[in-house]
């Protein structure tokens, strides 16, 4: 869906969810912003400011560490329902909410496909042979 991320220059910056950039000025410690275009090119922004503190590196590990694995996903969407609900678009959280299973399913999908392939092996497999058994049951007092 997406091709591979390139650098972009902030042109300008106007955001609902966050405070201006002046407001954030000396407070802003680490940040990630992620743009996709028409083509589906995705653009990458990032900063650590280590002179405001000297593990903003650290911290920017942290947030780009919760973003990629999926530690912020509830709390992200939670904040994507509660903004479109009150700005009145809730069909669009709806719908974008079902992109998101989609996705995650799709995500999933090799790893399910995998697991019932070997359920169904594990169903048809002789795991012991009966002869091995017979013997440790019967310890040979067959008739």
């Amino acid at each position: 869906m997406f091709k591979w991320f390139k650098w972009f220059k902030k042109k300008e910056k106007s955001s609902i969810i966050l405070p201006s950039e002046d407001a954030l000025k000396g407070l802003a410690v680490a940040s990630m912003r992620y743009v996709v275009d028409k083509e589906g090119t995705v653009y990458l922004d990032f900063f650590w400011d280590n002179d405001l503190i000297p593990t903003a590196n650290e911290a920017f590990a942290v947030l780009f560490s919760q973003i990629n694995s999926g530690d912020l996903l509830e709390e992200s969407i939670k904040f994507i329902e509660e903004t479109l609900k009150e700005s009145g678009d809730e069909e669009e959280f709806r719908h974008f909410f079902v992109n998101v299973v989609e996705l995650q399913k799709e995500r999933i999908k090799p790893f399910l496909e995998s697991f019932s392939l070997n359920v169904e092996k594990t169903d048809d497999e002789v795991v012991v042979k009966p002869t091995d058994i017979a013997h440790r049951v019967f310890r040979g007092n067959q008739t």
